[in-house]
Parts: C-alpha cells; structure tokens; sequence
C-alpha cells in the first residue's frame, strides 16, 4: 500500500482492492491490516476464483470472515450477515454473476 509513505500518522479505516484476479492472494498476507479495518471493498468475479486462482467461495471467504460480519452487494442492493453471506456469495459464483465492490464491513 504505497499510500502508507505518504501518510505515515493517519490510519485509514477503509481499505479497496481491485487487483485484477489478486484478490483471493491479497487477503492472505493482510492480517493485520484487516484486523484494525473497518471496511474492505473487493471485486467478485466468479471466473477469477475459479480459473485464476483455483479456489472455492469458502476459500476466498476465509481470510476475509474473520474480521468482517456484514456484506453488501451494491449490484443486488442487498446486504446480509452470518452464514448467510457465503450462501449468497456461493450463489453468485454458481450463476457467473460479478460485483465490481463487494462491501465487507465490521459491524
């Protein structure tokens, strides 16, 4: 996050991906910065998961449920919490449907 050296004394509570087909590996390595996050805004797309980086919605769920309880899906106006957010998710992946900033927020 290139931003940080910038701005070395202000802490951001929103942190935005859009890391062309990354988004499962960036989680990853976040710990710490999801951990003191009150927002992550990050691109779905089925084809990624899948054939990019060969994983199930339960696998790129994991790094991210922790730390987040609430989902918004601006592409379906609706936002959910609990086990029904990979129900949704999961049910997404299955239709091919896409969202450009999915928004994953502590609550």
């Amino acid at each position: 996050m290139f931003w940080i050296r910038f701005f070395p004394d202000r802490q951001f509570d929103l942190v935005v991906m859009d890391i062309e087909r990354s988004e499962y590996y960036a989680p990853q390595g976040m710990e710490r910065i999801l951990t003191s996050r009150n927002c992550l805004i990050v691109e779905f797309v089925p084809h990624h998961l899948s054939n990019v980086a060969g994983i199930s919605v339960r696998q790129f769920l994991e790094p991210i449920l922790p730390h987040f309880s609430e989902l918004t899906v601006p592409s379906m106006m609706q936002t959910i919490a609990g086990a029904r957010i990979h129900e949704l998710l999961q049910a997404m992946f299955d239709a091919g449907q896409t969202d450009g900033g999915l928004i994953f927020e502590r609550r």
